[in-house]
């Protein structure tokens, strides 16, 4: 693992700047619930690991908190009421963060083999946060009076006015009771359809119906909203592993773990209705194929192994979400940009999930139709995807915006760094097309497509949710090429 120079003072400011980008962004991730512990934990990890003396990281964790504090009253949403009423907290988390920092520097300074270590602890305390986060936000009331643990167990009323997650739920619910899928997912369009006979009947196109994959799952667990969303902090909780790892292929511990409270910060808001939505899943499963793909990049020896497992989480995404065939593509395209990867055969478990996943969408297509064949008013369907007017992006910056707390500026500005991240920061050629492919190109697509429908959120920005992880995870990869923040070799003894 690379080491910072222990006189460089370059150091301290990158480690100052990262815990103003932490605590900064961090309205969603630590302030639902009480951040004295969360944030004085992992600010003052960072800045043990990152700063050069050990006299120094007490300070940059007590100048960097009340900072990132008044960062965050600055850049929170409106729900996000600070005002002056943060000053007493921030100066009481400062002076957690300050001592941590300093026992943290102390102990690396004695054993630098601590600094791994530490770094892990600072990982699992952002892992902590989103958990304590995610939970609160579970059980607290919207401003439309809904508190979404109470909401995941009931059965919506479908009418005209349905949004989309009050389908999905319905979904589950039924297919719980024992339900066919098909005729079931018909039976709800139909009743929408009854609801408002002036619109146009969309039960009779195949794109209207998901895949099924995602509810019978939800469907197979104990009728308990607590356990969907335990679950789902749990895949959460791989993202944010998986979003480090990614990060520390290219840069250090203190730059990687800033983009893994950018993305624990997105994931916080997962518990809410959002959860229910394929798009979430799919798009953790996507940074999780990313990551593994960059972990074969220099290991010979266990590539293939790597690459099987990560044909097989896009292969999952895929069936969650059928829009997922991208990563599998992605994955394909990753395994031949490379002339090793060609002659190691790494495309052959790519090719073998393009397959699969070909048979699956092939039996969805013809069962869908089987199902809605026999209904006399049955149409084609009048929805459109295409909207080149930018509003498919502009929805999903929003919808992150709102998981997170943040303001859709500061969410762009975000997204932007992490879209430059993603081209320049890998060095090898398989990383490189995964990482543009999703985190650059994806949101680029956004800009000419949007999904139909409603959501309680409004207008529907949940494509986002498949590819705005990944960018977020490649933000602090936007200046891999600076010394300091590159991962730099271990130097030989």
């Amino acid at each position: 693992m690379g080491q910072y120079d222990t006189t460089d003072l370059r150091a301290d400011v990158i480690t100052l700047l990262a815990v103003l980008v932490i605590v900064g962004a961090g309205a969603g991730l630590f302030f639902r619930g009480s951040p004295v512990l969360t944030v004085g934990m992992v600010a003052g990890l960072v800045a043990g690991i990152g700063c050069s003396r050990w006299w120094r990281a007490p300070i940059v964790a007590a100048l960097g908190v009340p900072g990132g504090f008044l960062i965050t009253s600055l850049v929170a949403r409106p729900v996000w009421h600070a005002g002056l009423f943060w000053l007493p907290d921030a100066l009481e988390t400062a002076g957690v963060a300050a001592m941590v920092g300093g026992v943290a520097c102390v102990a690396i300074r004695q054993s630098p083999r601590l600094r791994p270590l530490l770094t892990g602890v600072a990982v699992l305390a952002i892992v902590f946060s989103m958990w304590t986060s995610g939970l609160a936000l579970a059980a607290q009331r919207s401003a439309d009076g809904v508190i979404p643990l109470e909401k995941l167990g009931t059965v919506p009323t479908i009418s005209a006015n349905s949004t989309d997650e009050d389908i999905f739920l319905t979904y589950v619910s039924r297919m719980r009771a024992g339900e066919a899928y098909y005729p079931m997912a018909v039976d709800v369009f139909q009743a929408m359809h009854a609801s408002a006979p002036d619109r146009p009947s969309i039960a009779g196109s195949p794109l209207s119906y998901r895949l099924p994959t995602l509810y019978w799952l939800f469907s197979r667990l104990p009728d308990s909203s607590g356990l969907l969303v335990d679950v789902m902090l749990l895949m959460c909780s791989v993202g944010v592993v998986s979003a480090f790892v990614l990060a520390r292929q290219w840069v250090e511990p203190v730059p990687a773990v800033v983009g893994t409270s950018l993305v624990a910060s997105v994931f916080a808001g997962y518990t809410g209705p959002m959860l229910v939505y394929a798009e979430p899943w799919a798009g953790i499963l996507a940074l999780v194929v990313a990551t593994l793909i960059a972990l074969a990049r220099d290991n010979n020896r266990r590539a293939f192994a790597l690459h099987v497992g990560a044909a097989a989480c896009a292969l999952f995404a895929a069936s969650i979400r059928e829009l997922g065939i991208a990563f599998i593509l992605l994955g394909l395209a990753a395994a031949l940009a490379d002339r090793r990867d060609s002659r190691s055969r790494l495309w052959v478990p790519w090719a073998v999930a393009l397959v699969a996943f070909a048979a699956i969408l092939g039996a969805h297509w013809s069962a869908a139709s089987h199902a809605f064949a026999g209904i006399a008013a049955a149409t084609t369907g009048g929805a459109r995807w295409l909207h080149a007017d930018g509003s498919g992006l502009v929805s999903a910056v929003s919808l992150a915006a709102t998981h997170a707390w943040l303001a859709s500026s500061a969410v762009w500005a975000l997204v932007v760094l992490g879209m430059v991240g993603s081209l320049v920061g890998p060095k090898d050629r398989a990383s490189r097309v995964v990482l543009a492919g999703v985190a650059l190109c994806g949101p680029l697509v956004l800009l000419l497509v949007r999904p139909p429908g409603w959501s309680s959120y409004g207008a529907p920005g949940y494509w986002g949710d498949l590819v705005i992880p990944a960018t977020l995870a490649c933000v602090p990869l936007a200046l891999a090429r600076v010394r300091g923040i590159r991962r730099e070799p271990v130097a030989a003894d």
